[in-house]
């Protein structure tokens, strides 16, 4: 997986949470790359070496990650090991258009 990753040029993302308000957490990330799709059950696997090798060839590869309202998501994913700050060219798809 994260050899498709550091390969890809364009990466979807979205989280699933479980739990409510302060006690949410990212349960799901969904990730997927022009042909390939992952669901990563980030409760089972938030420990191990393996994730943490995923999350960062996810933030530090070169791809464009496109997500819609990603703030939320970010922070929660910050909670269960990314490095703050270090999700390269993010674009959050909520800010290329405006309701009319």
């Amino acid at each position: 997986m994260a050899a498709s990753l550091r390969s890809a040029d364009l990466i979807g993302l979205d989280c699933e949470y479980s739990g409510d308000g302060t006690a949410s957490r990212v349960s799901l990330l969904q990730v997927a790359v022009r042909s390939e799709c992952f669901v990563v059950d980030v409760d089972a696997l938030c420990a191990t070496a393996a994730f943490q090798e995923f999350l960062t060839a996810l933030a530090e590869g070169p791809a464009v990650k496109a997500a819609f309202h990603f703030e939320t998501d970010l922070a929660l994913l910050e909670q269960r090991g990314m490095s703050p700050g270090c999700l390269r060219n993010l674009l959050d798809l909520r800010h290329c258009w405006h309701d009319k």
